[in-house]
This record gives structure tokens, sequence and C-alpha cells, in this order.
């Protein structure tokens, strides 16, 4: 697949972008998330299986106002601590093309154990938040890809807002 494909797309956001006028410093509100009842699980890396946890997968809507509709609705997990109070919460962001959870799972899911509790995005263009016309993981437009880091900066700040202040935020 090559990258950004369909080429620039829609200049007039890319312009936006690039005069300053970023929908990333806009205020947002709290995210409004649905999770899901939660449910005991263990986390099984190459060298270990952790303690039970409690998952709860869940969805919301991107406060990112130029979504397209189908890119738009977030999926989200949350890994806490069973049986331990919650010391600290965690948002992990995915990488470039990472789609679904199961890497940042397997990479930050030992810090439950520490009493972590742990947030995922799906990020916008990846997995189930896909374009109708992308095939793959790849971005086919460079303002698709600017709609992409905008939403994910103002999803993460939305969730943020969200979490008790009474316990560090990461």
């Amino acid at each position: 697949d090559r990258l950004f494909r369909l080429g620039w797309w829609d200049l007039h956001g890319f312009a936006r972008f690039l005069g300053g006028e970023s929908s990333a410093e806009r205020d947002v509100a709290p995210l409004e998330v649905t999770l899901h009842e939660e449910q005991p699980g263990r986390l099984r890396t190459p060298t270990r299986t952790t303690k039970v946890m409690l998952r709860s997968d869940g969805r919301y809507r991107s406060p990112h106002p130029e979504l397209p509709p189908e890119v738009a609705a977030g999926r989200i997990k949350r890994l806490r601590p069973a049986g331990r109070p919650v010391e600290a919460r965690m948002l992990a962001l995915a990488g470039a093309r990472e789609e679904g959870f199961g890497l940042r799972e397997w990479i930050w899911g030992p810090l439950v154990e520490e009493g972590f509790e742990l947030y995922f995005f799906e990020l916008p263009y990846y997995g189930t938040r896909r374009r109708e016309t992308q095939r793959s993981a790849t971005v086919l437009t460079v303002s698709d890809h600017i709609l992409l880091n905008e939403a994910m900066i103002l999803e993460s700040r939305a969730l943020l807002m969200r979490l008790p202040a009474r316990t560090p935020v990461g």
C-alpha cells in the first residue's frame, strides 16, 4: 500500500491546518464513554501470565467535528486491577498503522498488577474506524492524516478530563 494514495484530498482542511486554525486547540468537553460490563480476565505474554484484572470495552463519539461518520464512532478498552485500589491511570496511544488493542495490552498490561488503570483508543482511520473506501491500515490522503492527528489529540484531552483528578494520570 502506498501512503496517501489519493493525494492531498481536502485542500481547504489542509490550508486551515497550515493557517494555524487547528481543531486540536479547541475547547473540549469530557468524553462521554459507554463502557460495557466489566469481565475478569488475564493477560498472557511470552514470559508471564498476569493476575486477574477487570476488562471492559466501550464506545464513544469523537469530539472532532470534521471526521466522517464511520470514522467518528470510536472504540475504547479499559483494563484495571481487580481486588486493589487504582493508584494511577494511563492512556496508551496506538502507533502508526496499529489496529486493535493487542499490542498495547501486551506491552502495557502488566502495569495493571502495579495498580494502573489503562485506557486504549482505536485511532481514527484504523481498524473498525476505517473509511468505507479504505482497505488497509494505510491512510489514503494527507488531509485524513491531519484529521487523524487532530482527533487523537482531542479524544485524548477529552478522556483525560473525564478521569478523576485524585490519582496521577499519564
